[in-house]
């Protein structure tokens, strides 16, 4: 009798090994927490990447390639900066006019949303 409940008692850790759907005391089953945990990351992650567009009247798309466009002047113009600190007589308004443009191009978006 007793190595009978033993045996049993290997066969369910057994199966509870290879089946992740198996209850274990009072928990859900594995897949259904992976995947209401999966659903919560999924929203936060989603709402980390559309909350700032949207703030701004942007999809993501939209806003990826005007952050980018900003990035990109950026970073030409650090590039005129660091030359202009060698060379003086070089890029001598490049970098400030670079800041003013996108300056106004940020506000310009802004009173429009």
């Amino acid at each position: 009798m007793l190595a009978q409940r033993s045996e049993q008692g290997k066969l369910a850790n057994a199966s509870r090994a290879a089946n992740p759907m198996i209850l274990l005391s009072n928990q859900r089953p594995f897949r259904a927490h992976l995947a209401m945990q999966n659903r919560s990351l999924l929203t936060a992650v989603n709402r980390a990447f559309a909350e700032h567009p949207a703030s701004v009247g942007e999809s993501y798309g939209e806003h990826f390639v005007v952050a980018g466009s900003f990035g990109w002047a950026l970073f030409k113009a650090s590039l005129a900066c660091f030359v202009h600190a060698v060379l003086p007589f070089a890029f001598e308004k490049t970098g400030s006019r670079a800041i003013t443009e996108l300056h106004t191009r940020m506000v310009m978006k802004r009173n429009q949303h």
